[in-house]
């Protein structure tokens, strides 16, 4: 198997996708097993150190698994993982982050319009509690239960416009629309008012006021995320969004 020497300042993230990148390609294949770790490392052109740090990283994500006593071997079913990855290596990448969000904007400032006016009595109920749950959240400084309830928000607005295309739109989209949700910094303390207020205007049955909030909450998340969409940004973690 051969291996290409990865350049002397890369870092162990350029590590995870130089073998990310072996596996997509089919050089590395399901169950395969790697190569010692010195004789990797030595293979890349990197420190010990570096490669043990990536290769900790890629078992986190669910691409590498430890066989105790046999070695390191590429996960069998990769599917998932690997789509994980491929999904959050194109959510750092400005241009396609940027589209993304140009199309969340367009979808969500007007699937709010159509859950103010159609909205149940329930479905109101519902977005309430996730209110109150981020709100929660928040004051805990759970960084982690706060990401999950405003990705369970989302979701509930898009119930909410009872309109059967958007949850087959928003399935096809997958992990990419929510991991662009978990990006950090995408959401914050400061943020949680536009929800709020989002929720507030369908259960008056404002349309216009829920599309305004909407709209505000998309302006105040890009201002926050432009700044971090580079090769560095997938390194940043959950403990950004109750930093600020």
């Amino acid at each position: 198997m051969k291996i290409e020497a990865i350049e002397t300042e890369s870092i162990p993230q350029r590590v995870v996708d130089r073998i990310t990148r072996m596996i997509s390609d089919g050089q590395l294949k399901p169950g395969d097993k790697l190569p010692p770790q010195r004789e990797l490392a030595c293979s890349l052109g990197v420190g010990f150190s570096s490669l043990r740090e990536a290769l900790q990283s890629l078992q986190v994500q669910g691409l590498l698994e430890i066989k105790r006593g046999q070695g390191m071997f590429v996960t069998q079913d990769l599917a998932t993982p690997l789509a994980n990855h491929m999904n959050l290596s194109l959510l750092v990448k400005g241009r396609f982050t940027r589209d993304l969000f140009e199309l969340r904007e367009i979808l969500e400032c007007n699937i709010v319009v159509l859950a103010a006016k159609r909205a149940t009595a329930e479905d109101i109920q519902k977005l309430g509690r996730l209110t109150s749950a981020m709100a929660d959240s928040i004051e805990r400084k759970d960084a982690a239960e706060l990401n999950e309830s405003n990705i369970q928000f989302h979701a509930a607005l898009a119930e909410s416009a009872h309109n059967s295309v958007i949850p087959l739109l928003f399935s096809r989209l997958g992990d990419v629309l929510w991991q662009q949700i978990r990006f950090p910094n995408s959401f914050s303390p400061e943020n949680f008012q536009y929800h709020r207020d989002v929720y507030l205007a369908i259960k008056d049955r404002d349309p216009e006021r829920a599309r305004e909030a909407m709209a505000g909450h998309f302006r105040d998340s890009w201002q926050r995320i432009e700044p971090l969409v580079s090769d560095d940004a997938s390194q940043l973690s959950d403990e950004k969004l109750l930093s600020r």
